[in-house]
């Protein structure tokens, strides 16, 4: 349906609509990869945004691991100003059942999107949307590579093949890491947390500017990659410029890697691997148990209490939590305090005592396949702290 004006019922209630857009196949292809990849939330007021413009429109699709910008040349739009509207991603589910055809998309008194496929259609209410409208993020680059498209995709889906008989499912899966220099893109994984087993993967950039090594949120972009097709393009090979930088943001930059396509760009947020793999079962643990904490940023929580007794993760052979306190500040090297610190490590089983960058602080390791033990560990260090650091305080340097 092309008319630009007609009448259809939503619930019972007739509704004027005119014509917003014809939306080819493969445009609904990469908008559906996007939404099940990046994993849009409508319950949460995710949507998918539309502007639509004379000669064109623009969508954005942004989520918890990022945004995707798609923008689409349309001779054929012929709006005056920019107009903007929030789709359900049910549209798009709708729109994916009749197949090839191209589907129409025609509003309705600015609050219900009407879909046209195949003889039927699908009228959805507008996601309500109080905020700014979305724009595509700035981003500042440090090492850029243009590859093969076809050839990414094989290289993403061979090196997340995972080693035959491998079925740990205690243990999160290791990050791969992403490497852009010396006229090659290289992808790494290693398995040695479940086997004695690393691999690299690597392939010839068509060009390539900087050195830089990430980890990325592979999973994600083969989602998106694998079935997202080729927006109409001048050339015979799809490429793809693979660019790690920074978000600009109002406290602080932001990691992220960023590929575009003809039409088309996506940025993800890199995060440290191990945030992705453990915090949210430190929180849990945490929580579930009453441990009551005082800030956290997803690698170190501050728990609540005195002497600063924290949770942080770090990357190993295996990832561990290391819940530390601090005993003493302002600490001095003296015969005395190491013969204490002596005394303490000899008697404890686990928890260790040392000297620091003038503090002495203690630590134990909880490995983090066994994290159900971590509040257990928390108030076993608390209250060493508490026990052994009024003994120490005679050995500071203050007055």
């Amino acid at each position: 349906m092309n008319e630009g004006q007609g009448n259809l019922t939503n619930g019972g209630d007739a509704v004027t609509v005119r014509h917003l857009a014809d939306i080819p196949h493969e445009e609904l292809q990469l908008l559906g990869a996007a939404l099940q990849s990046m994993g849009a939330n409508e319950s949460a007021g995710e949507a998918l945004h539309l502007r639509v413009f004379t000669g064109g429109r623009q969508w954005i699709v942004e989520t918890g691991v990022g945004q995707l910008v798609v923008d689409i040349e349309d001779v054929s739009s012929t709006h005056a100003q920019d107009t903007f509207f929030q789709l359900s991603e049910r549209v798009f589910r709708f729109a994916d059942s009749f197949g090839d055809d191209t589907v129409s998309l025609l509003t309705g008194d600015e609050r219900t999107v009407i879909a046209y496929a195949s003889g039927a259609n699908a009228a959805i209410d507008l996601i309500p949307w109080s905020g700014p409208e979305l724009t595509p993020w700035s981003f500042i680059p440090s090492a850029s590579a243009v590859v093969s498209m076809r050839r990414l995709q094989l290289l993403l889906s061979a090196a997340g093949c995972v080693p035959s008989g491998l079925h740990d499912e205690t243990y999160p899966r290791p990050p791969m890491w992403l490497h852009l220099g010396e006229g090659k893109l290289g992808l790494y994984i290693d398995w040695t947390d479940f086997l004695p087993s690393r691999a690299t993967y690597r392939m010839r950039t068509i060009s390539h500017e900087g050195r830089q090594t990430v980890a990325i949120p592979h999973q994600v972009i083969e989602a998106l990659l694998r079935p997202a097709p080729q927006l109409p393009h001048d050339h015979d090979e799809p490429t793809c410029t693979i660019t790690i930088g920074k978000v600009p943001g109002e406290q602080c930059d932001s990691e992220a890697i960023m590929l575009a396509v003809d039409g088309w760009r996506v940025i993800l947020w890199i995060a440290q691997p191990v945030r992705q793999r453990w915090a949210s079962r430190v929180n849990r643990v945490l929580a579930a148990d009453g441990v009551e904490v005082a800030a956290t940023d997803g690698v170190a929580w501050a728990i609540a209490g005195n002497f600063d007794v924290r949770v942080t993760l770090h990357h190993g052979h295996p990832d561990v939590a290391r819940v530390t306190s601090v005993l003493l500040r302002a600490a001095g090297e003296s015969v005395d305090l190491f013969r204490e610190l002596g005394y303490l490590n000899a008697a404890s089983n686990h928890i260790r005592y040392w000297l620091d960058d003038g503090e002495v602080r203690s630590a134990v390791d909880v490995q983090c396949t066994e994290l159900a033990r971590l509040p257990d560990i928390v108030r076993q260090v608390a209250a060493a702290a508490a026990k052994y650091a009024p003994m120490l305080a005679v050995l500071s340097t203050t007055d």
